[in-house]
């Protein structure tokens, strides 16, 4: 038996940080059209030049130039709103409350430095109080477009109120139809609602809007494979590629196209390929595992996930993919038991870490610590057939007919095609059922 299913699907986007996806990677300002005027005041055009220090990603001249301006003017927000920035991409989120704050205590109303503020707070999780926010800006700034687009974001991949999303991008694109950004938003919102064609729609208006930018087509790629339609979905991704040939994302759901093709080595040349880029990319290193995994290439598997819990301690996939290797292998069980439970500290919800954990202890002869732990698993998912073969298991070797006859008939009676099937049939033939 194999949990290579189990491996996390179309993640990559928000753990890369290029989607609306919301992290603490979120800018809290985007750098565009900051040129200063004819009429500029020395600290405005510092200001600019700060900005175009952060488009060459120039940490220290960024900061140097916002100090100044912030010297030249001390009632000016902006400035500070560039620190914060600063602050954001140095990892310093003390740093960047300290600086939004100030913005806002020089002008509490101004639209800037409340989008930033917002931008903060959902970098934090903090969805509600964000969408407060952002209505604030509204209201001060009922024309921004941009606005309306954070709005989106923050209902789309926060609060996960697609309908609501999908209202505030067409508000936006009402106030300014070439935004690319709010028809990007509105495909996503669309396609979590199963809409679709007009998903479609509006994924290739982004696109042509924004024709240098791999996302709209990477997204209409990823759309065409939730609906099985391969061909195009990989010719989606061919042409992201193209756009900007080092592009980890398109590579990497590539690999998945490949995997539900059932072309494994075309999809382990993919996901090495993103390791290589991007070493500290832990769902690369587990995208790579589970290849292995499949393959029974039992070492390489293993090298993978460690690479994967190194990268991020907190990828539980990883830890219960190696508890769950060791098990097939029949050895390292004690690492096993400490993998498992490792799985099961991160994810307590999920009913694959606790079916793990109970056939780890199944594995090591301790049937007792395995019946309730595979219960919990049920409970959590009761449709699942091969966490009813499991129970039927340890129920069979444990002497309890009646319960062993029942989990191995309803296994077979929710799939028949399950990993354990063969071997659910076998177990009720020596039950002396048929």
């Amino acid at each position: 038996m194999s949990k290579f299913q189990r491996v996390p699907h179309w993640v990559m986007l928000a753990l890369l940080g290029v989607m609306p996806a919301l992290s603490y990677g979120l800018p809290i300002f985007e750098p565009g059209h900051r040129l200063p005027s004819a009429t500029a005041t020395p600290s405005q055009v510092s200001v600019s030049k700060g900005y175009a220090a952060l488009m060459r990603n120039d940490l220290g001249a960024a900061a140097a130039a916002f100090t100044e301006a912030a010297k030249l003017d001390e009632k000016a927000p902006l400035p500070f709103i560039g620190m914060a920035e600063v602050a954001r991409r140095q990892n310093q989120p003390y740093q960047v409350e300290l600086w939004l704050k100030k913005a806002l205590e020089i002008d509490p109303k101004n639209t800037d430095a409340q989008r930033g503020w917002a931008r903060y707070l959902i970098g934090l999780n903090r969805f509600a109080e964000a969408g407060v926010t952002l209505q604030q800006v509204i209201s001060l700034a009922p024309s921004s477009a941009d606005a309306y687009v954070d709005l989106g974001d923050n209902f789309l991949s926060g609060l996960h109120k697609p309908g609501q999303a999908a209202n505030a991008y067409r508000e936006a694109i009402k106030l300014k139809p070439s935004l690319a950004a709010a028809h990007l938003g509105l495909g996503s919102a669309l396609a979590m609602q199963g809409e679709f064609e007009p998903a479609v729609t509006e994924f290739g208006l982004a696109a042509k809007l924004a024709p240098k930018d791999p996302v709209p087509v990477h997204e209409l790629g990823r759309l065409y494979a939730t609906e099985k339609k391969y061909d195009k979905a990989l010719a989606a991704l061919n042409k992201a590629l193209q756009i900007q040939p080092g592009y980890m994302p398109a590579r990497l759901d590539r690999g998945d196209i490949f995997v539900a093709k059932g072309s494994l080595d075309k999809a382990l040349i993919e996901y090495q390929a993103a390791a290589k880029v991007l070493p500290g990319l832990a769902i690369a290193h587990l995208k790579v595992g589970a290849v292995y995994q499949e393959q029974k290439k039992w070492g390489a598997a293993e090298q993978a996930f460690l690479k994967a819990v190194e990268a991020d301690p907190k990828m539980f996939s990883a830890y219960n993919n190696l508890a769950w290797m060791a098990v097939e292998r029949k050895e390292h069980l004690d690492e096993a038991l400490v993998w498992a439970k490792k799985a099961v500290e991160i994810a307590p919800e999920s009913g694959d870490t606790l079916d793990t954990l109970g056939w780890v202890h199944h594995a090591r002869g301790e049937l007792d610590q395995a019946i309730p732990v595979l219960q919990k698993a049920l409970a959590k998912q009761p449709q699942r057939a091969d966490f009813h073969y499991h129970l039927g298991v340890v129920y069979a070797e444990q002497g309890r007919r009646p319960e062993a006859v029942a989990a191995l008939k309803k296994a077979l009676e929710i799939g028949k095609k399950f990993s354990g099937a063969d071997d659910a049939r076998r177990q009720l033939e020596k039950l002396g059922e048929k």
